[in-house]
């Protein structure tokens, strides 16, 4: 089954054309789904998450986003089963929200059907429980996944593979999607995120610069991640050698890239066959 979808940005700077993912849309054989940073079930929005991407001064305004969830729930189960009149209302979210709230341009998955469960789950609709779990698969891997552009999962699954070997996971507190708030002047503070984040035995930040992509998110990764690096390193919270960019590949042309990451912190290729080595040395200490 094909289900298409488009990812759901919001940008703090309208002007700038930069985002963070918060939610994923996906639709196929007459139905639709709706995954979001907040939303539980059974539709509930809890905000906060979406709190920690806004600045300072306009986070106490965190609710609207609530409301933006529940219309985007809404603007689903009107159009599911026209999908031209729901991307025409997907295109008008740029213009509604005041270019804070963008659905970039669309994608497509083809996923296998779902194993039709028991009991009173085996009621749904073949086609919902699908797009459901597309949306799910979708949503872990460009929004929760931590970056503004999404990330290839190819090179997530190398990520995930790399972590697993190295054992990095097994011998602390490795946690998934975490903020850090540092001190940037006398009364304000700076938010920084780490898609993952090992707490003990030693603290070790990690993010995620995808070279594969476009050259723009390609460096948008890389200045997120050098500030995030030399703020958290500065601040005396991640050691500079325990600030890991985890990468796939460069080419000769991200050498400038590579350098700038290089001065910040360090970088593993969680595509090369020495990765899992690498990580334990540089967390552990292990030659």
């Amino acid at each position: 089954m094909i289900v298409r979808y488009r990812l759901i940005q919001f940008r703090d700077d309208p002007l700038r054309g930069e985002g963070r993912n918060v939610a994923v849309a996906a639709w196929g054989g007459g139905r639709a789904a709706l995954r979001a940073l907040g939303l539980k079930p059974p539709g509930m929005v809890d905000p906060s998450c979406f709190e920690r991407l806004l600045p300072e001064a306009i986070r106490s305004s965190s609710w609207v986003y609530a409301e933006w969830v529940e219309r985007w729930s809404d603007m689903l189960r009107r159009h599911e089963r026209n999908p031209e009149t729901l991307a025409a209302e997907l295109d008008r979210m740029d213009e509604v929200s005041g270019g804070y709230l963008v659905a970039v341009e669309e994608g497509e998955i083809e996923f296998g059907a779902v194993p039709r469960p028991r009991g009173i789950e085996a009621l749904i609709d073949p086609s919902l429980a699908a797009v459901r779990e597309a949306a799910g698969v979708l949503y872990g891997r460009l929004v929760a996944g931590g970056m503004a552009g999404g990330v290839p999962i190819p090179f997530l699954e190398a990520i995930d593979a790399a972590l697993t070997i190295s054992e990095i996971g097994a011998i602390g507190d490795l946690r998934r999607d975490e903020t850090i708030a540092v001190a940037s002047g006398a009364e304000e503070e700076t938010i920084l995120f780490f898609p993952y984040l090992l707490e003990k035995p030693v603290r070790a930040g990690f993010k995620l610069v995808c070279f594969t992509g476009s050259w723009e998110s390609a460096v948008m990764a890389v200045n997120d991640t050098v500030l995030t690096f030399d703020l958290t390193a500065t601040a005396g919270i991640v050691e500079h050698r325990r600030c890991i960019a985890l990468t796939d590949t460069a080419g000769p042309d991200h050498a400038p890239l590579t350098a700038r990451l290089a001065r910040s912190g360090s970088l593993v290729d969680v595509t090369a066959p020495d990765a899992p080595s690498r990580l334990r040395q540089l967390v552990l200490g292990e030659r």
